[in-house]
């Protein structure tokens, strides 16, 4: 007679993921926050419509109104 041979299930460890992790520590969040703001604006700097600083003259700046 065979009999068939069942095998316990495989125990997962119970660790909370990455982003679990970096939720629970606030400080780390903020310099998160903090460095995708910088890296968003980084990006998105080139497209914006900014004055050509070389082409001011200060002379022309200093005049009175």
């Amino acid at each position: 007679m065979k009999t068939n041979k069942t095998h316990p299930p495989v125990k997962t460890a119970n660790r909370p993921g990455a982003w679990a992790r970096l939720s629970k520590n606030h400080l780390a969040v903020a310099g998160l926050v903090m460095v995708s703001f910088i890296l968003l604006v980084s990006l998105v700097a080139p497209l914006l419509p900014l004055d050509d600083p070389n082409a001011t003259s200060l002379a022309d700046r200093l005049m009175t109104p």
